[in-house]
């Protein structure tokens, strides 16, 4: 790991910045996680179930099944089906790598660490279960002004399938800089985390996350959950959005670590793609269970795209200049 002089910086008083959601002015805070924590800790993600059936079931399949990880529309490099190859080979600097050959670049993704970063997101990150063509990303890299509160961009160490809507997702984000950056909070008791407006929870080791059927989720060190409420100051409005932050790599003494989350990560990035059905065989639209929509978006995109983090001064070019640290 090389040293990250230069790169320690943290958010000026003065810069101009979006705020936090103005609800946590006056938000309850033992309200919000009392309500909260029976709808998170029950892992059922809405996005990954249906209530159609029959030919419903059918049709709504093959509409996933063209956003999917791997769905090919527009997406492989044969014209006239090339648009998203062609606008990523616009994109300056962008970097296509394999989730099944990591070591490398997931060193380069970890180069840059701001020095208040929270030990706890430190590392790089898989978004298990998303429905949207996102797969990996760290925190490390934001800008924070302390260990409680920040600023993300998600133009770096983000990584994107290499999909049409992969493609239309990265360059959504090219031109975010630090004024539209999210802001990111911890809650007083650091059990919840709000980006902007939505929420993460930060289980104790050994509490239980289980699913509908009383089944227990397996929770590694670091791991994490994604919640979206219908209404983001109200829990009680209801889940609509819900997906597993798993920490699948980290740095340690200066040496790449892999945790067990990764070896599923590569398990779904190298699986076999399903033979016939619809969307060129990348899943098999008959018959229709009742996972469907799961088993369409289970397998992984080996190859991403993403740009990864300059140094900090670079990113984050508003802030004040730190004590410089290495690692």
């Amino acid at each position: 790991m090389t040293s990250t002089e230069t790169q320690s910086r943290a958010a000026a008083p003065d810069q101009k910045r979006q705020q936090p959601p103005a609800f946590f002015k006056d938000l309850d805070w033992p309200k919000f996680e009392a309500a909260a924590l029976p709808l998170t800790t029950v892992y059922n993600p809405p996005q990954l179930v249906s209530s159609c059936k029959g030919l419903g079931a059918r049709v709504s399949m093959c509409w996933n099944c063209l956003f999917t990880h791997r769905a090919p529309i527009c997406a492989k490099p044969q014209i006239p089906c090339c648009c998203a190859s062609i606008a990523q080979s616009r994109v300056q600097d962008l970097a296509h790598v394999k989730l099944s050959e990591p070591d490398e670049w997931f060193v380069k993704m970890l180069s840059v660490e701001h020095p208040n970063t929270p030990e706890f997101l430190k590392g790089i990150f898989w978004m298990e279960d998303n429905y949207a063509p996102e797969v990996l990303l760290t925190f490390q890299d934001m800008d924070w002004a302390s260990g409680t509160q920040g600023y993300f961009n998600p133009k770096y160490s983000w990584t994107n399938d290499p999909t049409c809507i992969g493609t239309c997702c990265l360059c959504m984000h090219l031109n975010n800089s630090p004024s539209t950056a999210w802001p990111f909070t911890l809650s007083p008791n650091g059990k919840w985390i709000n980006i902007n407006p939505q929420w993460i929870y930060r289980p104790d080791e050994g509490e239980k996350i289980t699913r509908p059927d009383g089944s227990v989720v397996e929770m590694g060190r670091g791991d994490m959950i994604r919640v979206s409420f219908q209404n983001a100051s109200d829990p009680t409005s209801g889940v609509n959005y819900q997906y597993l932050v798993r920490l699948v790599a980290f740095m340690e003494n200066g040496k790449l670590v892999k945790t067990k989350a990764y070896d599923e990560l590569r398990r779904r990035a190298t699986m076999q793609d399903t033979i016939g059905g619809c969307c060129g065989g990348y899943y098999n639209c008959s018959p229709v269970g009742e996972n469907y929509i799961h088993d369409a978006y289970e397998p992984l995109s080996d190859q991403q795209a993403l740009l990864f983090p300059p140094p900090l001064e670079v990113m984050w070019p508003d802030a004040v200049s730190l004590e410089a640290v290495s690692f």
